[in-house]
């Protein structure tokens, strides 16, 4: 479903299908080949949209989850997967200083912060608020923080509201 989170499967290295369909259905949404690196670990997620509505398809997104952040930081890395939603900042609400340059639909930046716990918000490249969020994280820990939804969910082939998943 929406937001679900699966556990980190182990693959053998070199060129693999990747196959997505929906819970209730048949058909793949996605059926691609992806690299796999040797002992190396990867988040995918979906973006886009599914439906006659729908303005952009599903699309896988591979990420990355090798982490050389050392013990006295956070890697955190902000992926806007929001489709009406325009390019976004995470702000850290205690300073107000953006933490990410300015993200758009379907790309990834990362920092390394020197922060465990601080309330982050979501404002638009131009500075409107979206929303605000905790984020919680441990030293040495890699968080991927998923913009999700829709800032306008009852205009859209989804209801789901924005949100900003933490994984």
């Amino acid at each position: 479903p929406f937001g679900e989170v699966s556990t980190y499967l182990r693959l053998p290295a070199g060129e693999r299908r990747l196959t997505i369909t929906p819970a209730n259905g048949d058909t793949p949404l996605i059926a691609e080949t992806v690299t796999v690196a040797p002992d190396t670990p990867y988040t995918v997620a979906v973006t886009g949209e599914v439906g006659a509505e729908a303005d952009r398809p599903p699309a896988p997104l591979v990420l990355n989850d090798a982490d050389d952040s050392g013990d006295d930081t956070v890697a955190i890395r902000l992926v806007h997967a929001a489709p009406d939603a325009p390019p976004v900042n995470a702000v850290l609400v205690d300073d107000g200083q953006p933490a990410f340059f300015p993200v758009a639909y379907g790309e990834v930046d990362a920092v390394f912060a020197m922060i465990v716990e601080n309330p982050i918000q979501i404002r638009t490249a131009e500075g409107d608020p979206i929303g605000e969020f905790s984020v919680d994280a441990t030293y040495g820990d890699l968080v991927t923080l998923f913009a999700t939804g829709y800032r306008t969910p009852d205009d859209e082939p989804g209801q789901e509201a924005f949100d900003l998943l933490s994984v």
